[in-house]
């Protein structure tokens, strides 16, 4: 009898419908490479449990860690979708980047598309997650797991932590935030205290002292960990994609970096130099994005633009520290650091735009593209840094060294992990008062929300440092500068306000074509001005779209200032203090 009902309750339960029983949403992908020269890839996606009558799957429209709309949907072609029974769906596109599938509400199903991407090879996958994996609308909170299938002779690194044959993420905003190369490549591993640390490098043939490499990053590694505190990551891996070119940037993410580099940049100490620059700066955001992530992007809306006006802080500011690491760990000396510092002052100097628009303005228009950015613009991220420095400077100048930008990190990062991992824009201030007991409000409304010039002077000689101002001598001079076009002509890129060249009418664009009936290029167009006596008029002769326009201007004077910052030669012994503390000499 109780076999009877077993058996009578099995068959009761297999004739119930599918939706009786609440499945456990889930979403995976698989990826797959046929054929690397045809710069396609093949995702498919399993989405499972979402009960409703339709669904909406869409592309990011741009990717963490640089702030500019990419519309990656336009490299999506052959999308389909059917149910799991391969009964294919109907399906419609909503806008640029949106699918909208239409379902039974009990139906699980998978979405197949392909991507077009120059970032595969017949040598490499170069994926950058944002520009290849549809996310569902919605459900971007949910773990997601991803498989690859690929040529046995090609390894996968990845970022996220391995199940498998899949590759696990929290939720959608790590996978974006996981690149992943994929081939034959050179590995290079090392341990900083307990965490180990990979360097997985595109081209295998690249000439390098691999025992220097490790050795460097490591130091690095080390020196995060004493500056910062607590490592906030279980591994780290540093991708580097090889390029013929030299020149080393980098893009910070949790627990990784990808950075390219030139071929010969590991052979000269400029370039190689510069690399472990763009590495430190990969680094530190590991730091930084955990404690001042803005309230904007958690979690990231991948439709739109996410705006803050802390973007200097996460930024510019990290890039300040991941100078501080090069210092601490003795790749830079402090000579080194300080000519390196003095450029970034000097650059933000010339940038006109400094009067213009503030920090925190600078910040919120990061996804902006503005046609008058040469006059109007600042750099946040130049401008975050030199900002650093500075606040640096005035914590541990007005906390007699008790606190610095170190203490305020720690303290933002163990709020992170007790509250919201994310910031409002209002409470950067707040945050950093309360973490070092000093009142900061001062050097926001100068340097953060201020457009009028800095006093450096006044932050900087609390840890014995100088600013100094060199004013070359008087040399001719029109108020333009020009930038090379197609046949070696001189085009003017930017028209100084107040200048001769305001007052001859000359305009952004105009192309130079001759100098009282000399023909100027843009080789010779220096030469030219300079071979000009002062204060008599110069004829010009100038294109303006297609007009050709006859202009007088008579040339002025100038004095070129060039600014740098260092150590001071004469300090008092709490000036000197400081400074060695914050150089980590005791």
């Amino acid at each position: 009898m109780k076999l009877r009902l077993l058996l009578c309750a099995a068959l009761l339960l297999a004739a119930l419908p599918h939706a009786a029983f609440p499945q456990a949403t889930s979403i995976e992908y698989i990826l797959t490479i046929k054929n690397p020269l045809s710069h396609l890839y093949e995702v498919e996606m399993q989405i499972s449990g979402i009960r409703s009558n339709s669904i909406d799957v869409a592309m990011p429209a741009w990717s963490p860690g640089v702030y500019a709309i990419r519309d990656f949907a336009g490299n999506v072609q052959e999308f389909e979708s059917v149910t799991r029974q391969n009964r294919a769906l109907q399906f419609q596109k909503v806008d640029k980047q949106t699918w909208r599938i239409s379902k039974a509400e009990s139906d699980d199903l998978l979405v197949r598309y392909r991507v077009y991407s120059t970032s595969l090879n017949d040598e490499m996958a170069d994926i950058t997650p944002a520009t290849v994996f549809m996310y569902v609308v919605g459900q971007t909170q949910l773990p997601v797991g991803v498989r690859y299938e690929v040529d046995n002779a090609w390894r996968v690194h990845s970022p996220l932590e391995k199940r498998g044959d899949r590759y696990m993420a929290t939720d959608y905003d790590t996978l974006a935030s996981s690149p992943t190369f994929i081939g034959p490549f050179k590995v290079l591993e090392f341990k900083s205290g307990s965490v180990p640390y990979k360097v997985v490098i595109s081209n295998s043939r690249t000439q390098m002292t691999e025992l220097q490499v490790e050795a460097d990053l490591m130091d690095l590694a080390d020196a995060a960990a004493a500056m910062f505190g607590t490592v906030p990551f279980k591994d780290y891996t540093f991708f580097v994609k090889v390029q013929s070119t030299s020149g080393s940037i980098s893009v910070g993410y949790l627990n990784s970096t990808r950075l390219t580099a030139g071929e010969n940049d590991f052979v000269a100490q400029n370039s190689y130099t510069a690399f472990l620059s763009a590495a430190a700066q990969g680094l530190s955001k590991a730091w930084y994005r955990r404690a001042a992530r803005p309230r904007s992007m958690a979690p990231y809306d991948f439709s739109r633009e996410a705006y803050s006006r802390n973007f200097w802080f996460v930024e510019g500011v990290s890039a300040y520290s991941a100078d501080r690491l090069l210092l601490r760990s003795k790749i830079l000396n402090s000579v080194e650091y300080f000519q390196k510092a003095s450029a970034e002052v000097d650059a933000l100097q010339h940038q006109a735009g400094r009067l213009v628009t503030s920090l925190e303005d600078a910040s919120w228009n990061a996804w902006i593209r503005s046609d008058n950015a040469i006059n109007a613009s600042v750099g946040y991220i130049l401008k975050g840094k030199v900002a650093g420095l500075l606040l640096d400077a005035e914590i541990r100048g007005h906390s007699a060294g008790a606190k610095s930008l170190d203490d305020v990190l720690r303290s933002m990062l163990a709020a992170a992990e007790t509250k919201p991992a994310s910031l409002n824009d209002n409470a950067l201030e707040a945050a950093i008062q309360s973490a070092s007991g000093v009142n900061v409000q001062e050097f926001f409304e100068n340097v953060v929300r201020g457009r009028s010039e800095i006093d450096y002077k006044r932050y900087l000689q609390q840890l014995g440092i100088s600013s100094t101002i060199q004013k070359l001598p008087a040399t001719i001079f029109l108020g333009i500068e020009f930038e090379r076009i197609e046949g070696n002509l001189a085009r003017i890129r930017r028209v100084v306000p107040g200048s001769p060249a305001e007052t001859a009418k000359l305009d952004g664009g105009d192309v130079l074509i001759a100098m009282d009936s000399e023909r100027i290029t843009f080789d010779n167009v220096l030469s030219r001005i300079h071979s000009r006596p002062l204060g008599r008029p110069v004829n010009l002769s100038v294109m303006r779209g297609e007009r050709l326009l006859a202009l007088t201007i008579t040339p002025g004077t100038a004095q070129t200032e060039t600014w740098s910052v260092g150590e001071a030669s004469t300090t008092t012994a709490e000036q000197l203090r400081l400074r060695n503390a914050w150089k980590g000499s005791n």
